[in-house]
C-alpha cells in the first residue's frame, strides 16, 4: 500500500513540474509574438453538426406510486401508448406472488392489489408489446418497498352541527398515530358576528394550513380544556376515536367551539405534524332562513325530533353586533322579521341571526352564507312589480304615421284577481323619451280591464315608441313597445321546401323549391328569386348526443356566405335554387349548417324573405367528448371523458382514436420601458401529460386521466384515418361546486304538476323521501 502511495506522488511531481515548464517564459525572456498566436475561428453556419439523439426503442421508463389513499397503487409508465384490449399479465412477475389487478391507460400500466409496509420485485419480461407492435428488447427488474402510510389526522365527516341529544362526540379520525393533542376553545354568541363558521381545515404531515381572517377564532376564543387522547388502531389502517364532550365542555353556553387535533408524537419544532382544525356548535335546534321582498322568515325544529319548537328566542343581529329585534317562536316553530329593520346597509345590515332554547340551546343563521343553489331549477322569469301587475298588448307591432293604434291591458294583482278600482294613467313616450299622450283612467271596471287608442301623429317621429300603464299608489305596472315606420305592407307571399333533417355531404348539392305568389292570389310569374347561404357552426348537430361536445373547443370557425344562382319565377311561381357549398368549411372540425335566405322580389323592387337551415358535414367523420364531472374535476383525483365516434349521418362508428393530455401553464412577467408604466406579459407553455389510443365501438368508450394537481388541461381526441380532432378544455382544483359522494341526508326528490295550475285550484305535489319523518314545505314566490 506505501509502495503504491510513493508511486502516485512521484506521477503527481513529474506532472507538477511539466506544468511549472509550461507555463515557464521561453528562453531569452521572449514572449509570443502576437502574429504567430493561435486565432478562434468560428463554425460556419451551415457546417455539419451533430443532432440530439432520439430513440426510436419502447422501453420502460419510470413507475409512479400514490400512497394518499387506503391502498397504494403502482404505475408503470412507458415510451410509447400500449394497446388497452392486451393481457399483459403473462408479461409481468411480482415477487412475493401476489394476484394483480391490471389497467392500461395511455401508457401507463397500473397494478393494484398491492399493500402498504410490502417490499416488490416487480420484473417486466421481454416482449411486452407497445400498442404499435414494438417490444420491450429485455427483461427489467424493478424493487418497490411501499412503507407506512402518511400519518393523518382528520375528522370523521364534513358537518359543524353536533347534536346535543344522544351525541357520543367528535369522531377524530388518524391513520399511523398513536395520540393526538387536542384543544378546546369557546368564542361567546357575542363574538359571532365578527366571525365566519367553516369546516376548518386538514393538513397532511410536512404542510402548511392555516385559518385566517373571519374563519380564525383568534382573539376571540377562550381554551377551555387540553389534553392528550390515545387513538391506536391497526397500522396503515383509518382508526376513528371518539372525543367525549361531556366530561370536558360540561355545561353549554352559547356560542360557539373551536377544536385543533394534532399527531402528539411530532415535534412541532422539528417538522410541521399532522393536524385539523374546526368549528362546532352543539345544539338541538335547526334553523332554516328564507330570505324575500318583504322581510326574514325563520323556522325552528328540533334536529332530534324534526318538530317545530315552541319558546325560542330569535335575535336578528346586524353587522355592528347590534340585536335589530327580537322575536319567539309559537307552536309553529316560525318568526318573520320584516319592516325598516332588514333594509340596513353597511354596519346596519343583517348579518347573523341567533337562536336560544329553554333548554339551553344555542344556533346561528349567517346570512352572509351562499343560501340554497335554486340555479338548476326552473325558477327563473320575469320580476313581477310590487303590489300589482299588468299585461299589456297592441293589434300589431309596427304604425305607419297617421294609423291608429289600439292598446288593451289587464291590471292584476299579485295572487292574478283584477284590480278595478284603481285610478291611473297610460302614457305614451316618443323615440327621445319624452312624454307625448297622457290618458287618465279612473277605473277598470271590466275585469281590470283598460283600453285606449292612440292616434300616431303625421309628423311622428319614426323609430321606437312606448306605452307604460302607471296605476296610483303602485307606480308603472306594465310597459308596451311599438314602431313607427314608413312602409308599404308586403303584396307577396314566399314559400319555401327542401329536406332540412338529412346533412349535405362533401361534394353535394340540396336544391330549395320555392313558390311564390301575390297576396290576392295569382302566382308570382315571372318575379325574380335570388338568395345566399352562410355557413355556421352547428352546436346542437346530433340531438341524439346532446351531451357530447363535438370539434376543438379552441377553433374559432370564421362563417363565410355565397350567394344562390339568380332565377325567375316560371309561370306557375315555382322557382329552384341550388345550393352548392363547393368544398366551403371541409377544414372545419365541428359539423356545420347551411342558412339558406331566399328572396323573392316584388314588382316595386322590396324583397320578400324566408330562410330555412340545413346540415351541413363536409367532414366524414366526428368525435365527441363528455366530461363526466360539472364545471371543474377535483385536485389528486381521476377526470373521466366520455368519447364517440360518429359518420357525417349520425351513425356511430368504431374506430381506435389517439388522444393526449396537456397542462397549459402561464408565466406572467412584468416590464416597463423608459421608465414608463408597469406592464405585464403571458407566456403560454404545453406540457404533455399522457397520451394514449383508445377502441371506440357503437357504445362509445370512456378515457379516464391520471390523478391530477390543480391546474388548466386539455384533452385532445384524434382520428388517425380522418385527422379529425375532438378537445376539452377543463380546470382542476378548488371551486364551489359539490363534491361527489357528499350527499345530504336530507335530500329528497319532488315531482310537480306537468302543466300550468289555475288560480284557485289545487296542485298535487308529490313527495319522495329516503325515510319516513316530518316535512317543512314552504310555498314561495317573491315572499313566503
Amino acid at each position: 500500500m506505501g509502495i503504491r502511495l510513493h508511486r502516485a506522488a512521484a506521477f503527481a511531481v513529474c506532472a507538477l513540474a511539466l506544468i511549472v515548464s509550461a507555463c515557464g517564459e521561453r528562453e531569452g525572456g521572449g514572449q509570443t509574438d502576437p502574429a504567430e498566436a493561435a486565432l478562434l475561428r468560428d463554425r460556419a453556419a451551415d457546417a455539419p453538426r451533430a443532432e440530439a439523439e432520439i430513440s426510436t426503442r419502447f422501453e420502460y421508463l419510470r413507475y409512479r406510486v400514490n400512497v394518499e389513499d387506503a391502498t397504494p397503487s403502482l404505475c408503470l409508465v412507458f415510451s410509447g401508448p400500449l394497446d388497452p384490449e392486451r393481457d399483459y399479465a403473462p408479461f409481468l412477475r411480482i415477487d412475493p406472488e401476489t394476484p394483480l389487478a391490471l389497467s392500461v391507460n395511455g401508457q401507463t400500466l397500473c397494478l393494484g392489489g398491492v399493500d402498504f409496509g410490502t417490499s416488490y420485485d416487480v420484473t417486466l419480461r421481454e416482449g411486452l408489446p407497445a400498442e404499435d407492435g414494438r417490444t420491450l428488447a429485455f427483461d427489467q427488474t424493478t424493487t418497490l418497498e411501499f412503507g407506512d402510510r402518511p400519518a393523518y389526522v382528520g375528522f370523521s365527516g364534513g358537518g359543524v352541527i353536533l347534536p346535543r341529544i344522544e351525541a357520543d362526540g367528535i369522531p377524530i379520525e388518524t391513520v399511523n398515530v398513536d395520540s393526538v393533542a387536542i384543544s378546546v376553545f369557546q368564542i361567546t354568541d357575542r363574538a359571532l358576528a365578527f366571525r365566519s363558521i367553516s369546516q376548518g381545515f386538514t393538513a397532511g404531515e410536512g404542510e402548511y394550513d392555516w385559518l385566517y381572517g373571519e374563519e380564525s377564532p383568534d382573539g376571540v376564543a377562550r381554551l377551555i380544556w387540553e389534553g392528550e387522547m390515545d387513538t391506536g388502531g391497526n397500522i396503515n389502517a383509518p382508526n376513528v376515536t371518539v372525543m367525549p364532550l361531556a366530561s370536558t365542555i360540561g355545561d353549554l353556553r352559547p356560542g360557539a367551539y373551536f377544536m385543533r387535533v394534532t399527531d402528539a408524537g411530532v415535534d412541532e419544532d422539528e417538522r410541521q405534524p399532522a393536524r385539523a382544525a374546526r368549528w362546532f356548535v352543539i345544539t338541538d335546534l335547526a334553523l332554516t332562513g328564507y330570505t324575500g321582498s318583504d322581510g326574514i322568515d325563520v323556522t325552528v325544529r328540533s334536529l332530534q325530533t324534526a318538530r317545530p319548537q315552541d319558546d325560542v328566542r330569535i335575535e336578528l343581529v346586524a353587522r355592528s353586533n347590534e340585536i335589530l329585534a327580537t322575536r319567539t317562536t309559537a307552536n309553529d316553530g316560525r318568526v318573520s322579521f320584516d319592516g325598516p329593520i332588514i333594509n340596513g346597509s353597511g354596519d346596519t345590515a343583517p348579518r347573523m341571526v341567533f337562536a336560544y332554547g329553554p333548554q339551553g340551546d344555542f344556533a346561528v343563521l349567517d346570512l352572509d352564507r351562499s343560501p340554497v343553489d335554486l340555479s338548476e331549477d326552473a325558477v327563473g322569469g320575469r320580476d313581477a312589480p310590487e303590489g300589482a301587475d299588468a299585461f299589456l298588448y297592441l293589434d300589431r307591432g309596427i304604425y305607419r304615421p297617421g294609423e291608429t293604434v289600439h292598446m288593451t291591458g289587464l291590471i292584476r294583482d299579485s295572487e292574478a284577481r283584477a284590480i278595478s278600482d284603481r285610478p291611473g294613467s297610460v302614457i305614451v313616450y316618443a323615440p327621445n323619451g319624452i312624454e307625448n299622450q297622457r290618458f287618465r283612467f279612473e277605473t277598470a271596471p271590466e275585469a281590470g280591464a283598460v283600453q285606449f287608442d292612440f292616434d300616431v301623429p303625421r309628423a311622428a317621429a319614426r323609430g321606437i315608441w312606448r306605452m307604460a300603464l302607471d296605476v296610483d299608489g303602485l307606480g308603472v305596472v306594465g310597459r308596451v313597445s311599438f314602431s313607427v315606420e314608413d312602409f308599404v305592407p308586403q303584396r307577396i307571399a314566399l314559400e319555401i321546401e327542401t329536406d332540412s333533417e338529412t346533412p349535405v355531404l362533401a361534394g353535394e348539392t340540396r336544391a330549395i323549391e320555392a313558390d311564390v305568389r301575390f297576396l290576392y292570389g295569382a302566382p308570382g310569374a315571372g318575379l325574380p328569386v335570388e338568395g345566399e347561404v352562410r355557413i355556421e357552426a352547428d352546436f346542437n348537430p346530433f340531438p341524439a348526443y346532446s351531451d357530447y361536445s363535438f370539434g376543438r373547443h379552441d377553433e374559432d370557425f370564421r362563417e363565410r356566405t355565397f350567394d344562390l344562382t339568380e332565377s325567375i319565377a316560371d309561370g306557375s311561381g315555382h322557382a329552384t335554387l341550388l345550393v352548392d357549398p363547393d368544398g366551403e368549411g371541409d377544414e372545419a372540425s365541428r359539423p356545420l349548417r347551411l342558412r339558406a335566405v331566399v328572396r323573392a322580389i316584388e314588382p316595386g323592387g322590396r324583397p320578400v324573405a324566408d330562410d330555412v337551415r340545413i346540415p351541413y358535414r363536409p367532414r366524414e367523420r366526428y368525435l365527441g367528448l363528455d366530461p363526466q364531472f360539472e364545471n371543474r374535476s377535483q385536485r389528486d383525483q381521476t377526470a373521466s371523458f366520455g368519447v364517440i365516434a360518429l359518420d357525417a349521418l349520425g351513425t356511430p362508428v368504431t374506430t381506435a382514436v389517439e388522444w393526449r393530455l396537456i397542462r397549459i401553464d402561464y408565466r406572467y412577467d412584468w416590464y416597463r420601458e423608459d421608465n414608463g408604466p408597469w406592464r405585464w406579459r403571458r407566456t403560454r407553455n404545453v406540457v404533455t401529460i399522457e397520451d394514449g389510443v383508445q377502441q371506440v365501438g357503437p357504445e362509445g368508450a370512456s378515457i379516464e386521466t391520471p390523478p391530477l394537481d390543480w391546474g388548466s388541461y386539455q384533452l385532445i381526441v384524434t382520428d388517425p384515418l380522418t385527422g379529425v380532432e375532438s378537445s376539452d378544455a377543463f380546470w382542476v382544483g378548488w371551486g364551489s361546486q359539490p363534491v361527489d359522494g357528499v350527499e345530504a341526508p336530507d335530500r329528497v326528490s319532488i315531482a310537480t304538476p306537468d302543466s300550468g295550475v289555475r288560480s284557485g285550484r289545487q296542485a298535487e305535489i308529490t313527495i319522495l323521501a329516503p325515510y319516513a319523518g316530518i316535512a317543512e314545505v314552504v310555498v314561495a314566490t317573491d315572499r313566503v
